[in-house]
């Protein structure tokens, strides 16, 4: 594995909560803007901070998703049900646009693939991402490129208070 696919599944491994905002291919750059929950950090109940991804060398995007056709759950096999939809997959980034969905983990399929699995709206069960992509930026709010490393150092904070709040939680 090159170094920067390794360091593709650092960060794509950090995206929990990252919801889509929008999505668009420019040749072979697929842009993500994202809204990640960590702005709370630095700014009390702030929700909304919201970073750009720029995946380049983009040669692959699809997106399957499952859309809810009804509230009827289909039984599947012993205690176990599905609910009832229809899968939909697209090839076009902008379609993400108007699906809500929210980012809560990812998978690395060596060399150069990634699967992000999304949950999203009541419309929408869930989502699969996928992306063949060799190299990456990542932007902050106000337009000033990032590196990795500050990416990690800031899920680092994030998940240090989330442990916080759970210990002090368990300690009432």
């Amino acid at each position: 594995m090159t170094d920067k696919q390794q360091e593709l599944d650092e960060l794509l491994s950090m995206f929990h909560d990252f919801d889509i905002l929008s999505s668009e291919l420019n040749g072979e750059t697929l842009v993500f803007a994202i809204t990640i929950p960590w702005g709370s950090m630095w700014k009390k109940d702030d929700y909304t901070y919201t970073i750009r991804l720029e995946l380049l060398n983009c040669t692959y995007f699809s997106c399957e998703y499952h859309k809810i056709k009804s509230n009827e759950l289909i039984k599947i096999g012993d205690n176990r049900y599905k609910r009832d939809t229809e899968q939909i997959t697209t090839t076009n980034p902008n379609d993400l646009n108007y699906l809500e969905l929210s980012i809560q983990g990812s998978t690395h399929i060596i060399p150069d693939t990634h699967e992000l699995h999304c949950i999203s709206s009541a419309e929408i069960d869930f989502a699969k991402i996928t992306i063949s992509t060799t190299n990456y930026r990542i932007f902050d709010q106000n337009g000033k490129e990032i590196t990795l490393d500050t990416m990690k150092k800031w899920g680092t904070e994030w998940w240090d208070r989330i442990q916080k709040m759970w210990d002090n939680q368990r300690q009432q």
